[in-house]
């Protein structure tokens, strides 16, 4: 019976340290170190994530404040891309606070960035209705922008181009020539008549 009476105490002892590590570990994933992060949600249509990662940085002004934490492509419409980052609490994320995504030239690895424009505007707690985040708006990168200002020459330059193909067609050539050919005309009749009027 003393055998069996010191294994029933030691097995209650290990199922009481084992409640006790479950209990810690419910409460530092609810009140310790969980609570020093934010997490939010970012869709992204017109940007490419090539290069991004999970575990991939977040970046407020060059300074590391977050990470990824993961990412999927929406089944309606593949163009859409949910991603989820992990931000530190003392981020000061705002409701005029964008995302974009940067890439390091030599090893085209992803990073995303956020903006703000402007003074800090509320900060960014509410989650929309049916999500679990609040929802970072997705905003333009620098070389997106660069693309749309060559895109924008590149339409200008080609409508140039055409008004001036149209305004050298054979056509138009043709009645240039005439006009010229008129205004000729016209000045050696005000020449004559100048000459005339001398005598």
């Amino acid at each position: 019976m003393e055998p069996e009476a010191r294994f029933t105490a030691i097995g209650a002892i290990l199922l009481l340290l084992l409640a006790a590590a479950a209990a810690a570990t419910v409460w530092l994933t609810r009140g310790g170190p969980r609570s020093e992060y934010r997490y939010y949600t970012i869709y992204f249509e017109r940007q490419s994530l090539h290069g991004l990662q999970l575990g991939g940085d977040v970046e407020m002004r060059g300074v590391q404040v977050g990470r990824v934490e993961r990412f999927s492509i929406a089944r309606d419409n593949i163009k859409r891309v949910q991603v989820t980052i992990r931000v530190n609490a003392r981020t000061p994320v705002g409701t005029n606070t964008v995302a974009v995504v940067s890439r390091k030239i030599l090893t085209s690895v992803a990073r995303i960035d956020l903006v703000t424009t402007g003074d800090p505007g509320p900060e960014l707690a509410q989650a929309p209705a049916g999500e679990r985040y609040p929802v970072i708006a997705e905003g333009q990168s620098e070389f997106e922008q660069i693309a749309d200002v060559v895109n924008r020459v590149a339409v200008t330059g080609t409508s140039v181009l055409e008004s001036v193909d149209e305004l050298l067609s054979e056509e138009n050539r043709a009645a240039l020539v005439e006009t010229l050919a008129s205004v000729r005309s016209m000045a050696d009749s005000v020449r004559k008549t100048a000459a005339a009027a001398e005598k």
